[in-house]
C-alpha cells in the first residue's frame, strides 16, 4: 500500500472516519459520494504529491485544515455537497496549481481571502450556495485563466469589481443570490463579443447591455 498512487472509493455507502493515515505517494483520491462522517485530518498536508482529492456529497464535515495549503502540486480540490463549515483558510492561497476548486453547497462563512488571486492557473471556481460574507476581493483580477466562476447563493455584498471583465477567457459569471450593488460592469458587455456565454446577476444591480444576450 506505501506504493499505491490512486484511491477510488466512488460511489459506495463508506461510513465511519475519514481514513487520517494515507499512502504519502497518492496522486489521486476520488472518494464522491459515501456516507462518511469525519472531517479532513490535518495529515492531508503530507501527501506532497497528491494532484486530486474529490470527495463530492460524502458526508465530511468540519474545517478545512490549514494543512491543505501544503498541497503544491494540487490541481482538483472537489469538496461539494459536503457539511463542511467555517471560513476558507489563507493557506489555500498557496495551491499555485489548482485549476478546479469546487466547494459549493457547504456551509463555507467569512469572506473569500485576498490570496486566492495566488491561484493563478484557476480555470473552475466554485463557492455557491454557502454563506460567505464580504467583498469579492480585487485580487480575482489576477486569475486571467478562469472560465467559469460561480459565487451564486451566498452573502456577498458591495460593488462587482471592474477587473472582473478583464478575464478574456471567461465563459460564465454567476453572481445571483448576493447582495451586490451598483453596476454590472461594463467590459462584461465587450466580453459578449469573446468567450462569455452566460451571466446571472440580481435585478437590483443596473446593466446597460446584459438584456441582449442574458
Amino acid at each position: 500500500m506505501s506504493s499505491l498512487e490512486i484511491l477510488n472509493l466512488e460511489h459506495n455507502l463508506l461510513t465511519g472516519s475519514f481514513v487520517a493515515s494515507l499512502p504519502i505517494l497518492l496522486k489521486k483520491i476520488k472518494m464522491d459520494y459515501n456516507e462518511f462522517e469525519s472531517s479532513i485530518s490535518p495529515g492531508i498536508g503530507k501527501l506532497s504529491v497528491l494532484e486530486e482529492f474529490d470527495a463530492i456529497d460524502s458526508g465530511i464535515t468540519g474545517t478545512l485544515p490549514t494543512e491543505l495549503g501544503m498541497l503544491s502540486m494540487l490541481r482538483v480540490l472537489s469538496l461539494g455537497y459536503n457539511r463542511i463549515f467555517g471560513s476558507l483558510p489563507f493557506e489555500i492561497g498557496n495551491l499555485t496549481k489548482l485549476e478546479t476548486m469546487w466547494l459549493a453547497g457547504n456551509s463555507l462563512n467569512g469572506s473569500i481571502p485576498l490570496e486566492v488571486g495566488n491561484m493563478l492557473g484557476l480555470k473552475d471556481l466554485s463557492l455557491s450556495s454557502n454563506m460567505l460574507t464580504g467583498i469579492l476581493p480585487s485580487s480575482l483580477r489576477l486569475l486571467t485563466q478562469m472560465i467559469d466562476f460561480d459565487v451564486a447563493n451566498n452573502d456577498l455584498m458591495g460593488a462587482i469589481p471592474t477587473e472582473l471583465g478583464n478575464l478574456k477567457d471567461i465563459e460564465g459569471i454567476w453572481l445571483n443570490g448576493n447582495g451586490f450593488v451598483g453596476h454590472v460592469p461594463e467590459m462584461f458587455c465587450d466580453q459578449r463579443r469573446g468567450a462569455l456565454v452566460e451571466l446571472r446577476y440580481d435585478c437590483g444591480l443596473q446593466c446597460s447591455c446584459c438584456g441582449s444576450k442574458w
